[in-house]
């Protein structure tokens, strides 16, 4: 046991903003049972936005929370990267008013930059960021080709997007899973393969194993040092799902529950057809009035948030008017704070 173990440990546990909410009563229990030794202290991180339901919290605990860049960070980091065409890109950057979520993180801003050096333009929106490193990993590893085999090279890059798309869609949506075992990952693909070959003509005779060579080849999953398959990084796996999501999202509302899936959703908003926008946002701002402003933001459509708010509440325009402007402020608020890790210090 833990116990038995010489010397002070520190125990390191993060993403507890993932874990299942049936496991968080079992986990506080453990975590309690390890601090009645006087040489165990336990790290926890997480995300603010998460758990979403109470969890109880040893007392003489401390807290603290990572904040974002400042923008005098910012200026350091484009100087370093950009040398001249740093003013260039914090002009560009001020003056665009970008405020997505992802310019609240290192990665965020230093992806930014590095696109802004390669193309000369900033992504206006967390979509079209990681809709642009999605396609650079796309074209630089497209010029790798001679690894792979004559089949293999034969398939566009189109196709290959596209079955990331399924098995991000498959895992996050269909499974509600972060990763497969080797055993699962071989039924999930033949499923996405099944679905990718619906829409795509030259995937060929593509079987999971082949799959498998051809999305590492890519750079979009990886297998853990725990035989886990996952994809790279949640924020590429969140994107490709969203397309998927975006044709069928009336029937997978359940998830809109978890905080974990939020990105996810985000990155829908902007692909749902016109039509049945307001149908979505209407749905969301149900369950969750501050990820419909959010995905309002992302979609454009702050109008028609006013609109489903005074729908659903009955108020007055210039009232609705007022609540959706809090309601916006709100939603870039959570934004704000569901970025930072939060590092709880039990001991």
């Amino acid at each position: 046991s833990w116990h038995s173990i010489p010397g002070p440990k520190l125990l390191l546990l993060d993403g507890i903003d993932r874990m299942q909410r049936s496991y968080m009563s079992a986990f506080s229990q453990d975590v309690k049972d390890l601090l009645r030794s006087s040489n165990v202290s336990v790290l926890l991180s997480c995300r603010t936005g998460g758990p979403q339901y109470q969890t109880e919290i040893p007392p003489g605990t401390s807290v603290f929370e990572i904040q974002p860049p400042s923008g005098r960070e910012v200026t350091k980091l484009a100087k370093q990267i950009l040398a001249d065409q740093s003013s260039s890109f914090l002009s560009n950057l001020w003056a665009g008013a970008t405020t997505h979520r992802l310019l609240r993180l290192p990665f965020g801003i230093i992806e930014t930059i590095n696109i802004y050096e390669e193309r000369g333009s900033i992504p206006r929106s967390e979509h079209d960021l990681v809709s642009q490193l999605v396609e650079g990993r796309l074209k630089v590893n497209e010029r790798r080709h001679s690894v792979l085999s004559d089949d293999l090279a034969r398939i566009s890059t189109p196709a290959v997007r596209r079955l990331a798309e399924e098995l991000a869609f498959q895992m996050r949506i269909i499974q509600g899973r972060l990763s497969c075992s080797d055993n699962a990952i071989s039924a999930t693909l033949t499923q996405a393969i099944a679905k990718a070959r619906q829409q795509v003509l030259r995937i060929g005779n593509l079987d999971p194993d082949s799959g498998l060579v051809l999305l590492r080849h890519y750079e979009f999953i990886r297998r853990t040092d725990d035989a886990q398959w996952e994809f790279v990084h949640d924020i590429f796996a969140d994107l490709l799902a969203s397309t998927s999501l975006a044709q069928s999202w009336q029937q997978h509302l359940d998830s809109l529950h978890a905080a974990s899936f939020d990105d996810l959703w985000t990155f829908t908003a902007p692909q749902v057809r016109t039509e049945e926008l307001a149908l979505m946002l209407n749905a969301m701002l149900k369950k969750d009035v501050l990820l419909g402003a959010r995905c309002a933001r992302a979609a454009s459509s702050e109008k028609l948030l006013e609109q489903r708010i005074r729908t659903i509440t009955g108020v007055g325009q210039h009232s609705c008017h007022s609540l959706a402007l809090v309601t916006r402020k709100l939603s870039r608020r959570r934004l704000q704070r569901r970025t930072p890790i939060v590092g709880v210090q039990w001991r």
